[in-house]
C-alpha cells in the first residue's frame, strides 16, 4: 500500500486519516515536543567547575553544620593539608596526626570540631577534584552561585586548596519554597543527615506551603516524595508542643523517625524519662471520652479550666491534641477541683 493511500490522500473527498494513523502522528508529535522540552530544560541545567570563592552557601542549609566556609577556609591555610600524604595507600597514621594538631590548635570544641574532623576525613579519602563523581548543586545570579546541596563537598574542596569546584548550574530562578524541596531531595538519601536535620528541613517545607495544623499527611507525602506511614510521623514529631522531644532529637538521643514519633503521644515528663533512658509506664486514664463527645469544646474547656486552676504550666504538661492527654489532663483537673472545691 502505498503512503498515499495509507494516509487517505488517493481518496477524492473527505480526506479523513484513519484514527490508527492519527494516533501514530499524535505520538511522533509529542515525542518531538518531549524532545525540544527535554533540550530547553537542558539549557536551564549547566555542569562546569567554577571558582569555590564564588559559591554562597545557604545559612538554612538542613545539614546545620556549626562550621562556616570562612572558618574552614583559615584552617586550610593556617594548618594546610598534605597531598602528598593523603595520596598514599594507607594516609591513616597522617591524618590522626593532623586531627590531632587541629584538635589542640584551633581551638574548636563540640559539634564545630565534630564538623571540622568529619570535613577533613571526607577531602582525605576525596583525595583531589578530581575524584568528585556527584558535583554540587547550584542556583547562579550574576557573577555568584548559590548553594543548593553539596555543602560538605564544597568544604572538602576547601580543605584540599582546590581553586575549582564540578558544579551543576541552574540558570532559572527559584523561590524560599522551593529551594527548601530542592535541599530536601538532594540531601535526605545521603548519608549522614540526622533526624534533626531531617525534620527540621520538612518543618520549613511545610510553613513555606501550609501551616502546621493546615497541613495533610497525604499533602506532606507528596511533597516529601515519601510514604504516608513516614509522613505521619514527621507531623506527629513536628506537632509535638513538648521541647523535650526536639531537644533530644537535636541532641542524637532521639534518632530513629519512629520512636520520636511514639515519643509525640507521650506527656513532657515521660518524654524526658524516656530520653534519659528510664523505664515509662504510659498511664491509663480513669475518665474515658465518649467518641460522641465534642471533642474539640471539651479541649477549650480543659484549657480555660487547666489555665485558671494551674496556670500555664499545665497546658504544657498535656497534648490535648491526643485523646489519651486530653483524657489525663480532665482527669488532674477534676481531682484538683475535689481536693479544694472552693478553688
Amino acid at each position: 500500500m502505498s503512503v498515499k493511500k495509507k494516509i487517505g490522500l488517493s481518496r477524492s473527498g473527505t480526506g479523513k486519516i484513519s484514527t490508527e494513523e492519527q494516533s501514530s502522528s499524535q505520538k511522533w508529535t509529542n515525542s518531538i515536543k518531549s524532545q525540544l522540552e527535554t533540550g530547553t530544560q537542558q539549557k536551564k541545567l549547566l555542569a562546569k567547575l567554577i571558582p569555590v570563592d564564588y559559591v554562597l552557601t545557604d545559612p538554612e542549609n538542613p545539614r546545620r553544620l556549626k562550621i562556616t566556609k570562612d572558618e574552614v577556609s583559615d584552617v586550610s591555610k593556617i594548618y594546610p593539608m598534605n597531598r602528598e600524604a593523603i595520596q598514599a595507600d594507607n594516609p591513616d597514621e597522617w591524618l590522626e596526626g593532623y586531627i590531632q594538631q587541629l584538635t589542640t590548635g584551633t581551638g574548636f570544641t563540640g559539634k564545630k570540631l565534630g564538623d571540622l574532623i568529619s570535613i577533613v576525613e571526607f577531602a582525605a579519602g576525596l583525595k583531589s577534584a578530581k575524584r568528585l563523581l556527584h558535583p554540587i548543586s547550584t542556583i547562579q545570579e550574576e557573577t555568584t552561585f548559590h548553594l543548593v546541596a553539596g555543602e560538605r563537598r564544597l568544604l572538602a574542596h576547601i580543605m584540599l586548596g582546590e581553586s575549582h569546584i564540578k558544579a551543576t548550574i541552574s540558570t532559572e530562578a527559584f523561590n524560599r519554597s522551593e529551594i527548601d524541596t530542592l535541599q530536601w531531595e538532594e540531601n535526605v538519601h545521603r548519608e549522614g543527615m540526622s533526624l534533626f536535620e531531617k525534620v527540621d528541613r520538612v518543618k520549613k517545607i511545610i510553613e513555606a506551603t501550609d501551616s502546621i495544623n493546615g497541613t495533610s499527611v497525604t499533602k506532606l507525602s507528596k511533597r516529601i516524595g515519601r510514604g504516608r506511614a513516614e509522613a505521619q510521623r514527621y507531623l506527629a514529631v513536628i506537632r509535638c508542643r513538648h521541647a523535650a522531644l526536639m531537644c533530644g532529637i537535636e541532641d542524637g538521643k532521639v534518632s530513629d523517625l519512629k520512636k520520636a514519633a511514639a515519643l509525640a503521644q507521650l506527656t513532657a515528663k515521660d518524654i524526658e524519662c524516656a530520653i534519659s533512658g528510664k523505664k515509662v509506664a504510659t498511664p491509663k486514664p480513669a475518665v474515658k471520652i465518649s467518641k460522641n463527645v465534642n471533642i474539640q469544646g471539651l479541649r477549650s474547656v480543659v484549657e480555660i479550666a487547666g489555665k485558671t486552676l494551674k496556670g500555664n504550666k499545665f497546658l504544657k504538661e498535656y497534648d490535648l491534641n491526643n485523646l489519651n492527654d486530653l483524657s489525663l489532663a480532665l482527669e488532674e483537673l477534676i481531682h484538683s477541683v475535689g481536693e479544694n472545691p472552693n478553688a
